[in-house]
């Protein structure tokens, strides 16, 4: 007779979702490398130069800021809530999806979010900065 409960012998567990994929490795590090820079060189303005600010977008061309914005972290907290999440889900998601489609997505999302980000700035009203 089956027993309704499996035995203990035939259970594995596993914190998260296992070790890294190629592309999150690879994400992680450069994450990490920008923070690292950006926390022991404050004064070469890393923040202000690849920083998304939507009126440097506009009014100066720096058409790169939607891109490598994603690679800049206030404080450490931030980095690490991201990194730790960028770990649980994308882990799973590169498997499923592929390393290719994964970062194509990584990075149409990315970039996609940054572009909204300067368009609603041409908002007539205070929209994406909140009201003061």
């Amino acid at each position: 007779m089956r027993s309704r409960f499996p035995s203990a012998s035939g259970i594995s567990y596993q914190f998260g979702p296992g070790p890294l994929t190629p592309a999150i490795k690879a994400l992680v590090i450069a994450n990490v490398v920008a923070f690292v820079i950006d926390a022991l060189a404050p004064s070469a303005g890393l923040s202000l130069w690849l920083g998304l600010s939507p009126q440097a977008v506009l009014k100066h061309g720096y058409v790169w800021q939607p891109l490598t914005y994603m690679f800049l972290h206030v404080g450490i907290g931030h980095i690490l809530f991201n990194m730790l999440a960028l770990w649980m889900f994308g882990t799973e998601l590169e498997r499923i999806w592929g390393t290719r489609y994964f970062l194509k997505f990584y990075f149409v999302t990315g970039i996609g979010a940054g572009v909204l980000t300067v368009l609603f700035s041409l908002l007539p009203f205070a929209f994406p900065f909140g009201v003061h």
